[in-house]
């Protein structure tokens, strides 16, 4: 007996060992890639194989809002920072806004789940074109969905939907009988708030800094967007930041 004892305890620390690896959820996994996504980034764009095996565990997790949420922020992930075509680009969002419409109207309080529904369908407008979404309505579906996530909760991924609402005002053209809403004057107000509320993600001072353009004041846009160059990009957003930073300072290069 005290000869086995000693492999006893050999076996035990091994199992105890691995076991924690084997029964990782298929949304833990999931997780690990989603957050390995930039792995061997080349420049601004990702590699999809991270982002495809977060998608390919997400799928086979047990279907919870936090899972379709997390599931609808990997799509648009890879609509978005890997090299594909505008054909499959399409696809990505489009595969994206179908779940994330049967799903909005199954977790109807799930502030996640509408925001990377909203993000979805407004890469998918922003891919067809502005006039073709906007006779299609969405245009008015991403506007109500933002205000829906600001009264949820206004500092949601880094006050994305208040950033999203205000590039729409600032960016959409008013189109007599469909588009009557944007106002570049919303569009500053909404911009500044996200950059206040979240200045960390170098995407709010980016659009604030073209708000404040809109508006002729150039100095302060300069300042914010210098502010903004000071600051790494972060390793959990490294591709967004470097896409945002990227575009900061060729704003600046431009003599804004």
């Amino acid at each position: 007996m005290k000869q086995l004892r000693p492999f006893i305890i050999l076996t035990f620390v091994i199992i105890t060992t691995i076991w924690p690896a084997q029964a990782q959820s298929d949304y833990e996994k999931a997780e690990r890639y989603f957050a390995d996504r930039g792995d061997s980034a080349q420049g601004l764009v990702a590699r999809k194989r991270m982002i495809n095996r977060a998608i390919k565990y997400y799928k086979r997790a047990d279907q919870t809002p936090e899972t379709v949420a997390a599931l609808l922020r990997a799509y648009e992930f890879k609509g978005s920072f890997t090299r594909l075509s505008e054909k499959k680009k399409l696809e990505t969002y489009k595969v994206a806004v179908d779940l994330g419409r049967e799903y909005i109207h199954r977790y109807t309080s799930d502030v996640g789940v509408k925001y990377y529904y909203m993000t979805n369908l407004g890469r998918w407008g922003n891919t067809v074109g502005v006039m073709t979404a906007a006779q299609e309505g969405v245009s008015d579906e991403i506007k109500a969905l933002a205000e829906e996530v600001i009264e949820m909760d206004d500092q949601f991924a880094e006050s994305g939907a208040q950033r999203i609402l205000g590039i729409m005002h600032l960016k959409l053209p008013q189109i007599p009988f469909v588009l009557s809403w944007p106002s570049e004057d919303e569009a500053l107000r909404l911009l500044e708030t996200a950059y206040s509320q979240s200045p960390q993600d170098p995407a709010n001072a980016r659009f604030f800094a073209e708000a404040l353009i809109a508006h002729d004041q150039k100095d302060k846009a300069q300042e914010v967007l210098r502010m903004a160059l000071k600051s790494e990009p972060r390793t959990s957003k490294l591709i967004e930041d470097r896409n945002n930073l990227d575009a900061i300072e060729k704003m600046l290069s431009q003599n804004i």
